[in-house]
């Protein structure tokens, strides 16, 4: 998925969706393709684990990923 936005611009909306963004650190070219974007449709408890989730993430793939995560 290409996201046409700037780094502020995604700093900003996580800020406001997700956590506080308290500054940007550049560190030369960022090459995109290291990053996948997608839209998590469930989150359920990690059986095994106190403070993670188990989400299911889709992220145009023919399935969508389960990610562990502990926001």
């Amino acid at each position: 998925m290409r996201v046409d936005a700037s780094t502020e611009q995604i700093a900003s909306a996580l800020s406001v969706s997700t956590a506080e963004v308290n500054g940007i650190e550049r560190r030369g070219p960022v090459d995109t393709s290291l990053f996948a974007w997608g839209t998590c449709s469930t989150r359920n408890k990690h059986p095994n684990a106190d403070r993670l989730q188990l989400c299911r993430v889709d992220v145009g793939e023919r399935q969508p990923l389960q990610i562990v995560c502990g926001a």
